[in-house]
């Protein structure tokens, strides 16, 4: 029986991500999976956003700001974002025996737990509760170091949006085509070191390049039409044991997590209770997996009854003669904020827009 650990989380990560990332200025945990069905000819038809990104100079700027004072600090650092309160801290950070700071993912997942609460707080104050957290960690050159990797960080997330603003003015249409894609990736690969060190690049990246790669390599096997169904799973079965072996154990993850699914899918519809759903996820995935996901089911379910309420009262307010489109306007803002904080609204934001163009 394969035992498959699931965190819960109501925020799923996409793990096979591929497009370029959204930068941090504009964008917060959200990604963009690479559609299996492209083809290097296909003409995909997008509305196309801009990234929004800022200046290298002001991003430097946030670096130079006068310190909290111990009072404004003491307040400031006593609680966290509602979005990550009820997340667990990140891992403390590795020192060598030198007392230098050990340059690994614990680094990274430090910067993106904070800046993920961005949208609830401005840049300027997710740096404030990193340097915080670093200060805490850190003494002397190791915290010189940490804070030299932050900014770089930073430089380099809103130089991706750059890059993807440079390809989409550059292709429109074609840049989510899949030589575009492999030719953007190739570009922010090389930017990197305008950034980072070749051991800080490997260390953050490396496991990121090593599944861009496997999955463009896959989507170029699924578009080549030259190929039979079963040439296809022979490049398949070469590409699976040419690739790490992290990626060969994800993908089965993937694949067990998907068949369960389905079998869900098919329990519910033949009238299986939520007794048997556990059961089937308990034979599959172990016990502490399928408590978590029963969490998360609950999660989701009150997120559900949220956003219906939600909907509900924004139908009533849109189709009130009582109110100018300015006041409908700002008591659509009220009731979002009501109902959501944090991450939330920027969820709830996205889920609105999507709304609204399948209206259109």
């Amino acid at each position: 029986m394969n035992k498959l650990i699931i965190s819960v989380s109501v925020s799923v990560s996409v793990v096979c991500t591929v497009l370029v990332c959204s930068s941090l200025f504009y964008k917060q945990n959200q990604s963009t999976q690479l559609d299996l069905n492209l083809t290097p000819s296909t003409n995909i038809q997008k509305q196309v956003e801009l990234e929004k990104t800022v200046s290298p100079k002001n991003i430097s700027a946030l670096f130079n700001t006068s310190p909290l004072t111990p009072e404004q600090a003491a307040i400031f650092h006593s609680s966290l974002p509602q979005s990550l309160s009820s997340s667990p801290l990140p891992s403390r950070l590795d020192i060598n025996e030198q007392g230098q700071l050990v340059i690994n993912m614990k680094v990274k997942r430090l910067f993106e737990f904070y800046l993920s609460a961005m949208g609830e707080e401005s840049l300027a104050e997710c740096i404030l509760r990193i340097r915080h957290d670093l200060s805490q960690q850190l003494e002397a050159g190791a915290l010189d170091s940490a804070l030299n990797l932050l900014e770089g960080f930073l430089q380099y997330q809103n130089h991706i949006g750059d890059i993807k603003n440079d390809f989409l003015a550059r292709y429109q249409d074609q840049a989510y085509e899949l030589e575009r894609v492999s030719e953007m990736k190739q570009s922010v690969r090389q930017s990197r070191s305008l950034f980072f060190s070749e051991h800080a690049n490997n260390a953050f990246y490396k496991q990121e390049d090593e599944y861009d790669h496997y999955m463009l390599k896959k989507v170029a096997i699924k578009s080549d039409r030259t190929l039979t169904a079963e040439q296809k799973r022979a490049q398949y079965q070469l590409l699976d044991s040419d690739s790490p072996q992290w990626i060969s154990q994800q993908e089965q993850q993937a694949n067990l997590v998907s068949r369960v699914q389905e079998k869900e899918q098919a329990l519910r519809q033949s009238g299986g209770d939520e007794l048997a759903i556990r059961q089937l996820r308990v034979d599959h995935y172990g016990e502490q997996a399928a408590q978590n996901l029963a969490v998360l089911d609950q999660q989701r379910a009150l997120w559900s009854q949220r956003v219906d309420q939600y909907r509900l009262e924004s139908l009533q307010i849109l189709a009130s003669t009582a109110f100018t489109q300015q006041e409908k306007n700002q008591l659509l803002d009220d009731i979002r904020q009501q109902h959501f904080s944090g991450n939330e609204l920027v969820r709830i934001s996205a889920l609105d827009k999507i709304n609204s163009d399948k209206i259109k």
